[in-house]
């Protein structure tokens, strides 16, 4: 809107990605990530950073120089590797495990004193969190907003207005989804027989009443697809399991 003067109602490529970017940022100081809504190779690198950089102990931060990074061109291969694998109930994926991994050119942060990195899980946590707390910080949010960014009959900077406010809730919406979805995922994964039965939760969905934007029955069916591929992603590099 600031580039331009004006905002497309659904600025979508034919791929399913986005061109608006969402800018979170994250608690203790520990840096801003830039979130893209679209397919893995548009998700991955921030979603991943956001879990690194959380994993970090939370108190006193500080840049460290000189640590190795992975380079570019390995999470280019991992996500080609993705490429054929077919997206899967999530609900039915193998158990956590296997080594961490780290983006090229993001900051690396040591705590001081006593402080712990987080695990996964409370990175995890932490990372919704977040999300809510940025959706909770727009005043304008649900149906009025969309019919806002629809109606002709109000000043163009209005509408324009609407339009970009309805893209960024609805990429925080996306990432704050796959996020519970990574949740469930791994809280699943970590029980057998029986138990697991008795603790999987079931999926959760992009679609709810306390969504703060509503979403068409298309759009929904995009965001999930996406999401399902970007999960499945993470746990297949991250942990090794389909």
């Amino acid at each position: 809107l600031s580039c331009y003067g004006f905002c497309l109602p659904q600025n979508i490529e034919p791929d399913g990605s986005s061109n608006d970017f969402v800018d979170l940022t994250l608690p203790d100081d520990l840096g801003t990530v830039q979130l893209q809504v679209g397919p893995k190779a548009y998700t991955y690198p921030s979603f991943v950073k956001a879990v690194d950089l959380l994993r970090q102990p939370p108190k006193r931060a500080q840049k460290v120089p000189g640590v190795k990074r992975r380079r570019e061109n390995e999470l280019d291969a991992d996500l080609d590797a993705m490429d054929d694998v077919a997206v899967i109930d999530l609900g039915d994926l193998g158990e956590e495990g296997g080594e961490e991994e780290e983006l090229e050119n993001d900051p690396v942060l040591e705590g001081e004193g006593t402080s712990e990195p987080r695990s996964e899980c409370e990175a995890l946590e932490v990372l919704k969190t977040s999300l809510v707390g940025a959706i909770a910080r727009y005043s304008q949010r649900g149906p009025e907003l969309v019919q806002q960014a629809k109606d002709n009959a109000i000043p163009d900077q209005q509408r324009y207005s609407a339009m970009l406010l309805c893209s960024e809730l609805r990429t925080l919406e996306f990432f704050l989804y796959v996020t519970r979805l990574l949740q469930t995922r791994l809280e699943g994964g970590s029980s057998n027989g029986k138990e697991k039965q008795n603790k999987k939760k079931a999926r959760p969905s992009i679609a709810t009443p306390q969504c703060s934007i509503p979403l068409t029955a298309d759009d929904t069916t995009l965001l999930d697809r996406q999401a399902q591929e970007l999960v499945t992603a993470y746990v297949m590099i991250r942990h090794g399991k389909r």
